[in-house]
C-alpha cells in the first residue's frame, strides 16, 4: 500500500515496472537506470510518452496514489 512517497521508491526498486488504470487510461511506469523514469499513457485518442528525472516522476505516481493502491490490492 502506498502511503508516502519512500512507498513508491521501494516499489519501483523493487519490481523496475508496472502498470495501472486511472479513468479511462492505462498508465505503464518503467524505471530507466536510476535517474529517469518512463511514464506512457495510452488513452482512447492518444499515447502520451513522458520522460522525468527521478525525483519530479516520484512526485508524479504519488499523486497517483489511489489508482496505484488499487492496483497493488487485485
Amino acid at each position: 500500500m502506498i502511503k508516502n512517497k519512500n512507498n513508491i521508491i521501494e516499489l519501483l526498486n523493487k519490481i523496475k515496472g508496472f502498470s495501472y488504470f486511472k479513468d479511462n487510461s492505462e498508465i505503464d511506469v518503467v524505471l530507466k537506470e536510476s535517474e529517469n523514469i518512463n511514464i506512457r499513457c495510452y488513452d482512447d485518442k492518444c499515447i502520451s510518452i513522458n520522460f522525468f528525472n527521478y525525483e519530479k516522476g516520484i512526485s508524479m505516481l504519488y499523486k497517483d496514489r489511489k489508482y496505484i493502491n488499487m492496483m497493488i490490492s487485485q
